[in-house]
């Protein structure tokens, strides 16, 4: 063999070492084993999340502050002096407004707003005025309108009061005459009987 052929083969092995020294050291290292020290940590209680504390706090319920009852407010009185005006008005409107042919129904017609006294005299009225108007033949009639109201008197613990009706009055015949027209107030009594407010007397004045 010659020395040429010598330094090529010891050449080649030299390679082929290093080739297996330098996988040898390219191989994968096994991981280490991990080994914990310590007590395991306790489960998590009940009602618990992770990351939270399981130190109880203790919380003494405090008893609710009562409001004081707040009284309803009273209902708004009633306005009875404006009642009793626009009663007195249509009442004078109904009173004073009449023909000889209407029978006298008009007064009859306001019974319902009268106490027991005015009623009563509400009917001998219209008896006595059936009896003596004569020939109603040729009409004869009165209209009349409230013009305004004024509250006399309002006693309200006596369960008296007074309104005065202010009206016009167009009195008209048929027998071709002009109308005449007047004004004249009509003074309305009231009594309260209860709750209610009735009329008891009404005055031409």
């Amino acid at each position: 063999m010659t020395r040429r052929n010598k330094i090529i083969i010891t050449v080649v092995i030299a390679l082929i070492i290093a080739i297996l020294i330098a996988l040898w050291l390219l191989r994968p290292q096994p991981a280490a084993p991990v080994i914990e020290i310590g007590t395991p940590a306790a489960a998590p209680s009940a009602g618990l999340t992770p990351g939270t504390s399981s130190k109880t706090t203790v919380v003494t319920p405090v008893a609710p502050v009562e409001q004081p009852a707040t009284a309803p407010e009273p209902a708004a009185p009633p306005d009875e002096r404006g009642n009793l005006k626009r009663l007195a008005s249509a009442f004078a409107e109904r009173l004073g407004s009449y023909s000889n042919q209407s029978n006298f129904d008009n007064i009859l017609d306001l019974k319902v707003f009268m106490t027991s006294t005015m009623a009563a005299w509400a009917d001998k009225y219209a008896a006595q005025q059936r009896a003596n108007q004569g020939d109603a033949a040729v009409y004869f009639g009165v209209t009349t309108r409230a013009i305004s109201t004024d509250v006399a008197s309002f006693e309200d613990a006596a369960g008296k009061a007074r309104i005065t009706v202010k009206t016009q009055r167009n009195e008209t015949k048929g027998d071709g005459s002009a109308p005449r027209v007047y004004y004249q107030d009509l003074r309305v009594d009231f009594l309260k009987l209860g709750d209610t407010w009735k009329i008891d007397g009404a005055y031409w004045q």
